[in-house]
């Protein structure tokens, strides 16, 4: 899945590309745990797993964008993070 977050950084920003990158990863770790969750037990290992990625990935977010929390809204076929459209090839 590719993805990319819209802001007016420019594309050599470093910071923008490691924010952009943790954004999928804070989206798709939802995604995981949410969807592992209807396939296993709350307690399974699996789960435990996935819950431990994504709290590194909302961790190293979270330090990087000087922020105490994240921000996900679900519309329809959007999704926002920290009020920026995440766009998908999906």
């Amino acid at each position: 899945m590719t993805a990319a977050v819209s802001t007016p950084a420019t594309s050599g920003d470093e910071r923008f590309r490691k924010l952009n990158e943790l954004s999928c990863n804070v989206t798709l770790g939802v995604y995981r745990i949410v969807k592992g969750c209807t396939l296993f037990d709350v307690k399974n290992d699996v789960t435990d797993q996935q819950a431990a990625a994504l709290a590194k990935s909302v961790k190293e977010y979270c330090e990087l964008s000087e922020t105490e929390n994240v921000g996900l809204t679900f519309a329809l076929n959007t999704v926002f993070i920290e009020g920026q459209v995440m766009r998908s090839s999906r």
